[in-house]
């Protein structure tokens, strides 16, 4: 559970299954993972416009809660269930507006389905499925974020 809560709270970790680069607003030398009120910059591979990330909840072993997109949060609880660790995500207060249905609904579904799949096989097998070279490439936004 410790690995699977340090990849989503270490910056460098986030930084390798998940984003371009994860950086603190106000920079803090003496640590590299998240806690609670942190601002967070969150850069993609093939959008150029950065996500500020705020920290709800941030508790060191099964749950971390932050700020995304607009208005919404999501939510990511850990457990143990006998020798697997199960992660529960949960995006919420979600625009209810025709065009969130599809970019929040359905894309955000798409899109978290295929960088938990990412960070399964990155923490279990150590191999990345996202290629971050292509991801440069604003043209094949499709084939490498989705």
């Amino acid at each position: 559970m410790d690995q699977v809560y340090n990849a989503w709270a270490d910056l460098d970790k986030i930084s390798t299954w998940f984003l371009k680069s994860a950086t603190l607003v106000v920079p803090d030398s003496n640590r590299s993972s998240i806690k609670v009120g942190d601002q967070v910059e969150w850069r993609w591979y093939n959008y150029e416009n950065p996500s500020l990330i705020e920290i709800k909840e941030a508790n060191g072993s099964d749950t971390i809660v932050f700020t995304f997109g607009m208005g919404m949060e999501v939510r990511v609880d850990l457990s143990e269930e006998k020798e697997f660790t199960v992660l529960s995500l949960t995006q919420y207060n979600i625009p209810t507006g025709e065009e969130s249905r599809m970019n929040f609904h359905v894309g955000c579904r798409q899109a978290w389905s295929t960088w938990l799949l990412n960070l399964k096989s990155w923490l279990e097998h150590g191999i990345l499925l996202h290629d971050k070279e292509l991801g440069e490439r604003k043209d094949l936004f499709d084939f490498v974020n989705t």
